[in-house]
């Protein structure tokens, strides 16, 4: 394992199919209750229910991106930014003409 590497924290995994390549590790069984709450705010209207993989991730890729440049703990207040300023506005739905 070479030094970039372990200084991502454990944040990327060798693919066992091409051992000198790393990727993202997406951990599926984390996901559920996210993906739980997204489909209750579709339900409600809140967000758009065609919201692609890659705006689902938005959240977790900055935390993730965040705790790596800081080296460290994340504010809660960055936390909250993440949320409110980044990820909502890109679930709303779109208002259409008759809104």
């Amino acid at each position: 394992m070479g030094r970039a590497e372990r200084a991502a924290g454990g944040l990327l995994c060798r693919d066992r199919h091409h051992p000198g390549a790393t990727a993202p590790r997406h951990d599926r069984r984390r996901a559920i209750p996210f993906r739980a709450a997204i489909k209750r705010a579709v339900e409600r209207g809140e967000a758009r229910p065609d919201l692609p993989e890659r705006v689902l991730r938005v959240p977790f890729d900055l935390f993730r991106s965040e705790a790596i440049l800081r080296l460290g703990k994340v504010p809660e207040e960055d936390l909250v930014s993440i949320v409110d300023d980044v990820f909502l506005p890109l679930v709303r739905p779109v208002p259409g003409p008759d809104d």
